[in-house]
């Protein structure tokens, strides 16, 4: 991946920002969205945009069950702030000439410099569903996010894919705090 591709590759930090203004992509293509990571280092994409930008990838015909699979994700032990609820599920992807392939369930890792609340130590949380894993919407988003990141890095041929379910909980009388991340 060329520092083009990723403002912080030259092995630096990423620079903390706080979005205030954020523009959805111009466009309707991976192309768009590939070309708006370059320039800005994310993406934002509109609700009403993703379903046929996906579409374009594959098919959706199971969308409700896959979305369900968000009723069953297991707790967060990792979280640094006491009071904090999340459920989470993760999953490992290798994307090669053969395809998508899961991997065996391992750990997340993130080294202390991208995580500064949680990282430098493999955290495992409980494995995707099977189902989940093998759905039309999974291999579609994989598919997605596979043309749109294979733009930003052509030459690079394998790639390994970390894929979460999060879910963060609010309860009457505690607020639900979003997923930590003091960058993007």
């Amino acid at each position: 991946m060329s520092t083009a591709s990723c403002p912080w590759a030259d092995g630096g930090s990423p620079t903390p920002t706080i979005l205030t203004d954020i523009s959805p992509v111009p466009g309707e293509s991976c192309l768009d969205v590939a070309a708006t990571v370059r320039a800005d280092g994310f993406a934002f994409v509109e609700a009403a945009l993703a379903e046929p930008l996906l579409l374009r990838c594959g098919g959706l015909s199971d969308w409700q069950t896959f979305s369900e699979s968000w009723n069953d994700l297991g707790q967060d032990h990792y979280l640094a702030a006491v009071g904090r609820h999340r459920r989470r599920r993760h999953a490992i992807f290798h994307l090669g000439a053969g395809g998508f392939e899961l991997q065996p369930h391992g750990p997340h890792y993130q080294h202390i410099q991208y995580n500064p609340l949680q990282g430098s130590i493999q955290r495992w949380f409980e494995p995707m569903e099977a189902r989940v894993c093998g759905s039309e919407s999974m291999l579609t988003i994989l598919a997605f996010a596979a043309k749109t990141f294979g733009e930003l890095a052509p030459a690079t041929r394998e790639w390994k894919i970390e894929a979460h379910q999060f879910r963060i909980e609010a309860a009457p009388g505690r607020v639900g705090e979003p997923t930590t991340s003091p960058r993007f």
